[in-house]
């Protein structure tokens, strides 16, 4: 095996090479693989960069993840026996996203709709925009909190 750099086009690419012996046509020959550009990587001035703002990933991923592991929002609606409301989050749905946002950013069922907004990962495909301060109590009836 030889690894070595070959200039095509104006730019550097390493090439990998084997040489081989063909028993058929006896006679040796060469098997190449090219294994990308051998230019200098670009470098990425980080002392120019601002934050624009930030997106809390992890900990609601991982916390979603498990959840998605035990089936908790099937097991929370099934529990409940309620029907789904239609368009919006079932009380699995609900109890999760609360539960999430309280682990991840303590803060008031009002605020939830925009904590959701601002991770990237969502626990259903609904918009957060349904997630309201609103969640439904065991009698079925609304409640606010």
């Amino acid at each position: 095996m030889n690894i070595f750099e070959r200039r095509v086009g104006g730019r550097r690419y390493r090439i990998a090479s084997q040489s081989l012996w063909d028993p058929a046509k006896q006679r040796p020959f060469a098997r190449q693989a090219v294994l990308g550009s051998a230019d200098p990587a670009p470098v990425a001035d980080l002392g120019s960069t601002r934050t624009v703002g930030t997106r809390l990933v992890g900990d609601m991923g991982a916390l979603v993840w498990v959840a998605e592991q035990l089936d908790l929002i099937k097991l929370i609606d099934q529990a409940c026996g309620l029907k789904a409301p239609r368009g919006g989050p079932t009380v699995g749905e609900m109890v999760l996203a609360v539960a999430v946002q309280r682990a991840c950013a303590p803060a008031a069922k009002c605020h939830l709709a925009a904590f959701l907004e601002s991770c990237v990962p969502r626990v259903p495909c609904l918009p957060a925009s349904t997630f309201t301060g609103q969640v439904v109590s065991p009698a079925g009836r609304p409640s606010h909190g």
